[in-house]
């Protein structure tokens, strides 16, 4: 009997550190983006696409530059030439707006508008019309777990089922 509590002990410790471990988690955040560049300088429009993945979600600093990632870092792209750029403004128009340049294979520049916090949010969300931008995209983000974190959070489980065995095991004798 003696043994089995100071068994349940430390199990009961080791469920404790692994459910700590999983809430300071570790993730990978990824951003899909579908869209379309409407028509400019006489070229017809251009489909547009693309998929990232980072260990953070991208923080522009507003007003103040962009965060940009060449075609060769993303995961994948459609009809990408130089790359993309993150970035957050109040210039455009009356509010902030998180915003999306693409640089085009047909060498056209096309922004897309998205609302402030879309970039560090996960969600999916539509780029809205600003001014003479009518460009129309979807990007949706999410963060996954890694899958250490995931383990940690198995073997939670698999410990509090051990305890609760052991425990209705010394309760029957």
């Amino acid at each position: 009997m003696k043994r089995t509590n100071g068994f349940l002990a430390l199990a009961t410790a080791v469920v404790g550190l692994m459910l700590t471990a999983t809430s300071v988690h570790a993730s990978s955040i990824t951003y899909d983006f579908v869209g379309t560049g409407s028509a400019a300088f006489h070229k017809p429009p251009e489909p547009v696409a693309f998929q990232l993945t980072v260990s953070n979600f991208v923080n522009p600093p507003l007003n103040a530059g962009s965060v940009f990632f060449p075609c060769s870092e993303l995961d994948s792209s459609t009809n990408c030439y130089i790359g993309v750029w993150f970035s957050q403004s109040n210039t455009g128009g009356p509010s902030l707006q998180d915003y999306i340049a693409f640089d085009a294979s047909n060498n056209a520049g096309y922004l897309f508008y998205f609302p402030v916090g879309s970039f560090g949010t996960p969600g999916s969300y539509t780029a809205t019309r600003l001014g003479a931008a009518s460009n129309r995209g979807t990007l949706t983000v999410t963060e996954t777990p890694e899958p250490a974190t995931i383990l940690l959070a198995f073997g939670g489980v698999c410990f509090c089922g051990l305890r609760r065995l052991l425990t209705e095991r010394s309760t029957a004798s």
